[in-house]
C-alpha cells in the first residue's frame, strides 16, 4: 500500500485529481488495485488496461469534505487480492472548491509527492512487493 498525506489548512470540499497510466503490463488483470480517500473506498478494481487500455492516460476525480479541525487529506493506493501490482500513479493534484467555484488551485505534478502543499507519502507494508511511483 502506499500512502500520501497532504496538509490542508482550513475546512471546505477539495477535489482530488489522480492522473493513471499503465506503461508496463499490457494484459489485463495484471495491476487492479482500489483508491481511499480519507479511509473511504472510493474505486474498486481500477484496471486501467481492461477499462482504458495500454499506455492511454486516465484522469479519475472525487470530492471529499474536510470539517473543522481536519488537517490532513489522505489519498491510498491498495493492491487488489488478485493481483501482484500495485498503483501507477503518475501525478495528484488537490484543489480546494468553494460553491462550485475553484478558489485555490495547484499545479498539475508529474510526481506523486507535491501538490496543495508537500505530500508526505507513507508506505505501509504488504505481503508482495509491488512497483510504484518513486517517492523523493
Amino acid at each position: 500500500d502506499v500512502e500520501y498525506v497532504f496538509a490542508i489548512e482550513q475546512p471546505g470540499t477539495y477535489l482530488v485529481k489522480m492522473l493513471f497510466v499503465e506503461a508496463w503490463h499490457r494484459e489485463v488483470g495484471k495491476r487492479v488495485f482500489h483508491i481511499d480517500v480519507q479511509g473511504q473506498l472510493v474505486f474498486a478494481n481500477v484496471d486501467l488496461v481492461a477499462q482504458n487500455g495500454f499506455q492511454v492516460p486516465v484522469l479519475k476525480e472525487t470530492s471529499v469534505s474536510l470539517g473543522d479541525g481536519e488537517t490532513e487529506l489522505r489519498v491510498r493506493f491498495r493492491p487488489s487480492t488478485t493481483s501482484p501490482e500495485g498503483p501507477a500513479v503518475y501525478g495528484i493534484e488537490v484543489l480546494r472548491t468553494h460553491h462550485d467555484t475553484q478558489v485555490t488551485s495547484t499545479s498539475p505534478t508529474t510526481s506523486p509527492s507535491e501538490s496543495l502543499s508537500t505530500a508526505n507519502p507513507t508506505s505501509v507494508p504488504t505481503a508482495a512487493p509491488f512497483a510504484s511511483p518513486t517517492i523523493p
